[in-house]
């Protein structure tokens, strides 16, 4: 039984102009399932486009474990904010509030990681705020990546639009308690108060409630919130879960639809078959397509030019 499927996967701004959201709603109309990594991005798709948020099957993302993780061994906090370097993602406001707890705490440090368009941007903004005196902005490979992770004490995901947020679910993987803003998949993943916190959207209450998880040796409890992230991660974000989820959403769906079809009809349908009838074959006349009809190949000029 052949199922269309459509799957969504992230923030974009061509999703907020007027005719995509039209085309995107008319091809989406073929498909009999439709997969969002998210919540957050089905309301989100819902608001941009004005897809119907219900019709929307929710399948997070997930990842596997890659081999023991190693406690965060620095004496003094270091915080990471690793991801393509492009203004949705927010590094821009996040080294900005860095600079608080670098006043408090002077052993506080943020790392940047990634490469874009804004790296030079965000170097002269680095300077200019004072934040950039102990360690350049690195760009790592995606291999180094789980290495970057390793050696910070928190990650932080300030996006200003996110689908799902696989930083954040490779940092519990890590098993590093995550500060993420309060947008997209991300509070699907980040538990506040148990896996790491939730910011909202330029909430100056929940930035201080951030930096002050940042100031001094890393306590017991972000050691605690970093454990259960890997718990959750190995318990709600594995491959097979995400397997398990998009084949239940195509069997219930094959279930409830009276309109699916076989991959191709039964042999006995198909014109022009020979068939017995009374002891002789009849092969049924095959009708002429009305579509193709119109497209046949005409004879060149030159081609009939030879036929004069």
């Amino acid at each position: 039984m052949p199922l269309r499927l459509s799957t969504k996967h992230g923030f974009n701004e061509f999703r907020e102009g007027r005719w995509f959201g039209f085309a995107d709603r008319s091809v989406g109309s073929l498909a009999h399932v439709h997969i969002a990594i998210s919540q957050g991005l089905a309301q989100y798709l819902a608001e941009t486009e004005g897809f119907d948020e219900e019709d929307f099957e929710i399948v997070h993302y997930g990842i596997s474990a890659d081999g023991e993780r190693d406690a965060y061994a620095g004496a003094a906090p270091r915080l990471l904010c690793i991801g393509r370097l492009i203004p949705i993602k927010g590094h821009s406001s996040c080294s900005a509030r860095s600079r608080r707890p670098a006043r408090s705490v002077p052993d506080v440090a943020l790392d940047v990681a990634g490469r874009g368009p804004l790296e030079p941007a965000l170097k002269a903004y680095a300077r200019e705020l004072g934040v950039d005196r102990r360690r350049p902005l690195p760009r790592l490979r995606r291999r180094r990546s789980r290495r970057a992770i390793e050696d910070a004490a928190v990650v932080v995901v300030p996006s200003l639009g996110e689908g799902f947020g696989m930083v954040a679910l490779e940092a519990m993987e890590r098993a590093r308690p995550v500060i993420a803003s309060a947008v997209g998949g991300l509070p699907e993943i980040v538990a506040s108060g148990e896996t790491g916190l939730v910011v909202p959207l330029g909430g100056r209450r929940g930035a201080r409630r951030g930096d002050r998880r940042a100031r001094g040796r890393p306590s017991a409890r972000g050691d605690a919130m970093g454990a259960a992230g890997a718990r959750a991660r190995s318990a709600e974000f594995t491959p097979e879960r995400c397997v398990e989820r998009v084949g239940g959403a195509l069997r219930a769906r094959a279930r409830t639809r009276a309109d699916v079809v076989p991959v191709a009809p039964p042999l006995h349908a198909l014109p022009g078959r020979r068939e017995r009838e009374g002891g002789e074959e009849r092969e049924e006349e095959v009708p002429r397509c009305p579509v193709r009809e119109p497209f046949r190949r005409r004879p060149s000029r030159r081609a009939c030019c030879r036929r004069a």
